[in-house]
């Protein structure tokens, strides 16, 4: 996404639905994508196992197992 970039996404998405659930995917380091500690955005970083996928999915949407 060349112009917006990933965390851009994010920020517009929740300025026009502010309770959206996101889980941010990216193959950089969390610190780097959001060096601002206290953004809580779920966050999960390539490479990942489908196990992985799944668990942060149901968590980052609220569903307890």
């Amino acid at each position: 996404m060349p112009v917006l970039g990933g965390r851009g996404l994010v920020e517009e998405l929740r300025e026009l639905s502010p309770g959206i659930r996101v889980l941010f995917m990216s193959g950089y380091p969390r610190d780097e994508v959001f060096p601002d500690k206290s953004d809580h955005t779920p966050y999960l970083q390539k490479p990942f196992t489908g196990e992985t996928l799944v668990s942060e999915v149901r968590s980052a949407l609220g569903i307890v197992r």
